[in-house]
This record gives structure tokens, sequence and C-alpha cells, in this order.
């Protein structure tokens, strides 16, 4: 069931300054990884919207792509691993799934 709009922020890999990792973000990427239903999705949609560091919003934006697959969401998930080819256009994991 889904309880909004699908809301899939990402950070580009090319951005010359990286961002540093806040506890908060960290503590929500944690949440994402652990968690495969909707409180995992959302953590992961809180981490990158905190601010994650470019391969740590990359581990957020797979996992994100991973739980909504597992939620039956498919539409929302192409729609994530289609954002991370944009961005990572080698990123194998995103174009096997």
């Amino acid at each position: 069931m889904r309880t909004g709009p699908l809301q899939v922020v990402l950070i580009a890999t090319t951005h010359p300054q990286e961002r540093v990792d806040s506890r908060e973000a960290l503590e929500q990427l944690r949440v994402c990884e652990a968690y495969r239903d909707d409180q995992g999705a959302q953590a992961c949609r809180a981490a990158l919207k905190l601010g994650l560091s470019s391969s740590k919003a990359l581990r957020a934006n797979r996992q994100l792509g991973f739980t909504l697959l597992l939620l039956n969401r498919c539409s929302d998930a192409l729609h994530v691993y289609n954002k991370i080819l944009e961005l990572a256009p080698g990123d194998s994991q995103a174009r096997f799934r």
C-alpha cells in the first residue's frame, strides 16, 4: 500500500565536493539497510534527504530500489534504478535489476 507520492532523492556522484555523512543520516541508512518494508523505504529516503556521501547515497538508492521491488512496487523501483543509471551509468547492480 502506498502512503504518498514517490519521492526519489538522488545525489550526483560527480559533484566536486563530497558530502559529509551526518550521524542522523547514517542512522537512517542503518535502518534503511536493516528493514525490507515501508519503514526501510522511508528510512532510505530520509537518509538521502539528510545528505550522504556519494558512495553511501548509492547504497541507499540501491537498497531503496530493492525494497520497493520486495514491496511489489515495481514501477517505483524501476524509476529508482533508472535514476541510478543516469547518475552512475556503469552501475552493474542497477542495470541487472
